[in-house]
């Protein structure tokens, strides 16, 4: 078999492979992002208290509201799972580095209960 007939072959074969790896029921998101177990919002304020899915709350307090969800997730739909961490619209210039050093403990957090997904806003 000819050299060029081999690459078709083999872009015919990835081709294919790519379709079926893209046909099932599942709808396409186009963010990347498969919340099909749930999702969690986490705003950091900068005080040292975030919002979780719109609830004021101490950030250890988020933490552990966090931990219970994630904990009661099978293992299949943790993969599923997305928390969305952003940082509070409104930080002023003092509080920047106290929303950055809690971003950094929450990504520790989410890395520490397994969860795959995590969706920077």
């Amino acid at each position: 078999m000819s050299r060029a007939r081999t690459a078709a072959l083999a872009a015919t074969l990835s081709a294919a492979a790519w379709l079926g790896a893209c046909a099932g029921d599942a709808p396409v998101r186009g963010d990347g992002f498969d919340d099909s177990a749930g999702r969690a919002k986490v705003e950091i304020l900068g005080d040292g208290f975030c919002r979780l899915d719109g609830e004021r709350m101490p950030f250890d307090a988020m933490v552990l509201r966090l931990r219970i969800r994630v904990r009661a997730l099978a293992p299949a739909d943790l993969l599923r799972f997305v928390v969305a961490v952003a940082p509070a619209k409104d930080v002023d210039a003092t509080a920047r580095e106290v929303v950055q050093r809690d971003l950094d403990r929450i990504v520790q957090q989410l890395n520490v209960m397994d969860v795959a997904q995590v969706e920077y806003l």
